[in-house]
């Protein structure tokens, strides 16, 4: 970040923003430009880092509530609107799409669930590469866990069956973010995911099960 401005000034330069300018210069960002109170980006920082941030350091601050949750609010709005567009509208902005649903997860924006959903149950994203590897569609399934790990029983399970389907897929990405996920938010099924999961990437699944033990020991604190 630049030295010239720090973090809690960010914070309250947003707080400023009536919800359209909010949700310009958001979009901006995720793009990858540079506008108005927002600091440059590093060369190792994505362009949503900055939120990030924010995020940790007021997300609990009290005057800044409402400031979080229209961020929350605008994510999802993005996130509707960019991925209604056609395929190769969708395809060129993969990169931006991609960061909008790291930034929807981390920031913990429900409002962003059904649209990163879509994305993830459909294969058509998976040809979508990502300069970093992996492709859209992976991103989406990372996203989607990220967001319906604090959801009701009842939200999580409308998503159960999408991350079956991507555990069966044996696509070497996607069965251990699949496997840590169906085995967190369905513990009493894990014998049966991880079988499956042995039987499609036998390779890497010993070491998404170590780590698994240490997830399920962290929740239960």
């Amino acid at each position: 970040m630049s030295e010239q401005l720090t973090v809690g000034q960010v914070v309250e330069g947003l707080n400023q923003l009536p919800g359209d300018e909010l949700t310009r210069l958001v979009d901006y960002r995720l793009r990858f430009y540079v506008k108005g109170l927002l600091p440059g980006i590093g060369g190792e920082q994505d362009s949503g880092d900055i939120f990030v941030y924010c995020q940790n350091d007021f997300g609990e601050d009290a005057r800044y509530r409402d400031l979080f949750g229209r961020l929350r609010g605008t994510l999802g709005s993005l996130a509707e609107k960019w991925t209604s567009r056609d395929q190769q509208h969708i395809k060129r902005d993969a990169e931006a799409v991609a960061e909008l649903f790291y930034l929807a997860s981390r920031l913990g924006a429900r409002e962003a669930i059904p649209a990163v959903a879509r994305v993830a149950g459909n294969s058509e994203y998976g040809g979508m590469l990502l300069s970093r590897g992996s492709n859209l569609q992976s991103r989406a399934l990372i996203s989607l866990a990220g967001l319906l790990m604090d959801e009701a029983p009842e939200v999580r399970d409308q998503h159960r069956q999408l991350f079956e389907e991507a555990l069966d897929s044996g696509y070497h990405f996607d069965v251990p973010i699949s496997l840590t996920t169906l085995c967190t938010l369905w513990p009493e099924d894990r014998t049966s995911f991880i079988e499956r999961a042995r039987a499609h990437d036998p390779g890497n699944i010993e070491s998404v099960i170590v780590n698994l033990d240490v997830i399920t020991a962290a929740r239960k604190r």
